[in-house]
């Protein structure tokens, strides 16, 4: 026994007072292998990640706005018949196209062949009086040289053959009112068109327009224009105005039928209300739109895309690099030295698939379009340029909500703070 210590508890202290040298000695060991198994700092870090960027360049662009819209006819004429008389022949398809003077309708002849000739036999009656008056006029002339007539005899002779030439006037106009009436038996075709059904059948007795009952044989539209009526607001006009009082006549529009936004057709602006609606506060516009290949009806709804007076001569961005964050937009850009910054923007509305930078670039600088989610501020990054593929779209407006009396995508956009 040691100071008083027993001997197995020394030999117990000894022994743990080397676990501490063991230990250190065991790390270092081990931190000496792994550095020396360890490659050079730097030699196997990955490279910057790759994103596609955009030069920002000027462009100049229109807002467009979209207003609901009606197709009409330009005209139509309801197909009537001028004389009285039974439907005797159809002489058309339901729903064909006819030409102008084509033959439609055709009415039972035989009363109006017979008035043509009781008229002809009239005339002839006229003019064998009127033959008669004058040799008894010259006659009379004759026998007053000789003074074996009286003067009021030679009077009445004279007065005779006025009267039996005016007998004969009118005998001649009535016969041409009964040819008039004849002809009227075949009812054709005023203008070119498509033609509706009929309405009458043969056998059934049609009234003329003179008559207390007007029968409405059918009806001919052309299609080959149509008229396309719709709306303006008074802010999109009112930037009009500003230019020119008479805008925006003239202005093509893009007609598309409403659910269907493939195909567009192509019309110009040729009337414009003199007056605003006191209710709506809207301006009657109609565009003449080229139908000759028939895709669109008279009686359609439609959707009429028209280019405002405002224009934008500014940076113009695709509307996908745009991010925003607490109601504020930014874009991610790669500066100089191939690192990512954020920068605020205030923009325009979507036209085209772009928006116009209104504040925060200026052109020239590369922005992220591809590759975002692989971008963060002040990182480096491979920056990779591509070109720009602006993708048509609608025009929208993103901080605004439509008025009764606005366009249905009216684009007056203003960025908020």
């Amino acid at each position: 026994m040691t100071h008083g210590i027993p001997m197995t508890l020394r030999s117990i202290l000894d022994r743990l007072s080397i676990l501490p040298s063991l230990s250190l000695a065991l790390w270092l060991g081990t931190s000496n292998l792994a550095l020396a198994n360890a490659p050079a700092a730097g030699a196997g870090a990955p490279p910057p990640p790759k994103v596609g960027v955009i030069e920002v360049q000027k462009q100049s662009l229109r807002q467009q706005v979209v207003f609901p819209a009606q197709i009409r006819a330009v005209e139509q004429v309801e197909v009537r018949s001028q004389v009285s008389g039974m439907l005797q022949n159809v002489n058309f398809s339901d729903g064909a196209n006819v030409e102008k003077g084509q033959l439609l309708y055709v009415i039972d002849r035989r009363p109006f062949a017979a008035e043509v000739a009781a008229a002809e036999a009239e005339v002839a009656q006229s003019e064998a009086s009127l033959r008669l008056a004058i040799r008894e006029a010259q006659r009379g002339q004759e026998l007053a040289h000789s003074q074996t007539l009286s003067r009021e005899a030679i009077e009445q002779r004279d007065a005779a053959k006025q009267v039996a030439e005016a007998n004969l006037r009118a005998a001649k106009a009535r016969l041409e009112t009964a040819r008039i009436n004849l002809d009227y038996t075949q009812i054709r075709a005023p203008i070119s068109g498509r033609i509706e059904r009929t309405l009458v059948t043969p056998g059934n007795i049609v009234t003329s327009p003179f008559g207390s009952a007007t029968t409405l044989l059918s009806s001919i539209t052309p299609t080959d224009s149509l008229y396309v009526y719709f709306q303006i607001d008074e802010a999109t006009q009112m930037g009009f105005a500003a230019q020119s009082p008479s805008a925006p006549l003239g202005e093509p529009v893009l007609v598309t039928l409403q659910g269907q936004n493939g195909l567009s057709e192509t019309a110009n602006i040729d009337y414009l209300a003199p007056t605003f609606n006191a209710k709506s506060g809207a301006r009657q516009a109609r565009a003449t739109l080229d139908n000759s290949a028939h895709r669109l009806s008279p009686g359609q709804f439609a959707n009429v895309r028209m280019h405002t007076a405002q224009l934008f001569d500014n940076p113009a961005i695709p509307a996908a690099a745009v991010g925003m964050n607490q109601s504020r937009h930014f874009v991610m850009l790669v500066d100089a030295e191939n690192k990512v910054q954020m920068r605020p923007v205030k923009l325009g509305p979507t036209i085209n698939g772009l928006r116009p930078v209104l504040d925060g670039l200026q052109g020239g600088e590369r922005i992220i379009v591809e590759g975002l989610q692989r971008a963060r501020p002040n990182t480096p990054v491979t920056p990779e340029l591509i070109a720009a593929k602006p993708v048509t779209d609608e025009c929208t407006a993103d901080n605004t909500q439509p008025k009764p009396s606005a366009p249905l995508n009216s684009c007056f956009s203003a960025n908020k703070p």
